[in-house]
């Protein structure tokens, strides 16, 4: 549920849960998708937490 609710979406390519170490990879592009509107998918589906980004490795 979790994968399905960030990759809904607009502007995420792909989405990645661990969750025994209760963690989330995401790929996204940051001009269609933001921070919060991922978190608010995943709030829909009842998942809580913080989201972080960071750079992109080189």
């Amino acid at each position: 549920m979790a994968r399905k609710a960030l990759e809904s979406v607009p502007g995420v390519r792909s989405a990645k849960v661990d969750f025994d170490n209760k963690e989330a990879r995401v790929k996204y592009d940051p001009k269609k998708a933001t921070l919060a509107q991922m978190s608010a998918a995943l709030k829909k589906v009842g998942y809580t937490g913080s989201l972080k980004s960071w750079p992109k490795k080189k």
